[in-house]
């Protein structure tokens, strides 16, 4: 289906992009999307993918509606919807899970689709990517090196960081961490929606998991890849 001439103005400072044009923002208009999570990094997340065109978002969360509102005002022909359902029971091309628990991360993950998952404490924040592909970990193993459940192995490119588990940090402990937070989210958040559209787009072309650290303390961002974990549920 053509682009109007109303989407076309509309999305004209993505079209111009040699990675895009038009035929990638028409795929963008067909995807699906389904979002869940109540905090600040899931609302920056879904206002960025309407705002690329997005044609379809399910928004999982207790105020999906009034987010859903601002979804539209952006862009009135995007289709929203609404609901209270588990992550893994949404119909879409990609999932996104912001700060949910690892229950439900690990749910989301056995559906065996893309999956973005990622949160923040105070000025750090995390955030997984994993396609659907074969190779590597998935994105509960992703998910649980995170979180500490699972530390990576070191690689080159890391250096050898040592996984460090993000929730045990008490930003309210360290001076100007706490103050951080929103703007946090807000990394984190752009970083989810880009690596959507990076998969809808088919830009990129890794199949491994991976995993991005974010520090706004320090101003830095690591990328650790993921190994298969051997008590992972959803590999196994």
């Amino acid at each position: 289906m053509a682009l109007s001439d109303a989407q076309i103005e509309r999305f004209s400072r993505q079209i111009i992009l040699p990675q895009i044009g038009g035929t990638g923002q028409q795929r963008l208009l067909g995807a699906s999307v389904a979002l869940a999570g109540e905090g600040d990094l899931a609302r920056i997340a879904a206002l960025y993918l309407a705002g690329a065109g997005v044609g379809r978002i399910e928004v999982h969360r207790a105020d999906g509606h009034r987010l859903a509102d601002d979804l539209v005002d952006l862009d009135p022909e995007i289709a929203v919807r609404t609901s209270r359902r588990p992550l893994s029971e949404a119909v879409c091309d990609v999932s996104v899970a912001c700060d949910l628990p690892l229950a439900e991360i690990e749910a989301a993950a056995a559906v065996g689709r893309p999956l973005i998952a990622g949160g923040t404490d105070g000025s750090r924040g995390w955030l997984v990517v994993a396609t659907a592909e074969p190779g590597g970990g998935c994105a509960n193993c992703a998910a649980r090196a995170a979180t500490g459940r699972h530390p990576p192995k070191s690689s080159g490119r890391t250096g050898g960081i040592a996984a460090e588990r993000i929730s045990s940090v008490r930003p309210e402990l360290v001076e100007g961490r706490a103050a951080l937070s929103s703007a946090t989210a807000g990394v984190v958040g752009s970083l989810a929606a880009l690596s959507v559209l990076k998969l809808l787009l088919g830009l990129g072309g890794s199949s491994q998991s991976v995993w991005l650290q974010f520090d706004a303390a320090r101003s830095t961002l690591t990328e650790h890849p993921i190994t298969r974990a051997e008590d992972c549920p959803v590999c196994r």
